[in-house]
């Protein structure tokens, strides 16, 4: 940031869901230090053995962007960087008490 103080509006990061086989799904760009994702996705699948064994052993992918401030003449650079993953453990979906 160029020796400069960090305000929380320079902050603004999106995050990138992947879930068994759909198409990525991206939040709103949100900013500040302790963002809020507001966010609800659905995806429609089939339940059948295949998409069960998927939830039984597989994960769902959550990316954390973040988005470069924009410049002194109000540009922005159009790259953002990802800045950290998580891989989500889907079988605590098929327990019957849902707590996680």
């Amino acid at each position: 940031m160029g020796g400069r103080e960090l305000l929380p509006s320079h902050v603004q990061t999106f995050l990138s869901v992947d879930f068994y086989n759909h198409d990525s799904k991206h939040t709103d760009l949100t900013e500040g230090f302790e963002p809020v994702y507001n966010t609800l996705f659905s995806f429609k699948n089939t339940v059948d053995d295949f998409y069960m064994k998927f939830l039984e052993k597989d994960t769902i992918l959550v990316d954390i962007f973040s988005v470069p401030p924009k410049t002194a003449d109000n540009s922005r650079t159009p790259n953002a960087l990802k800045v950290g993953s998580a891989k989500l453990p889907l079988h605590k979906l098929l327990e019957k008490d849902f707590s996680f």
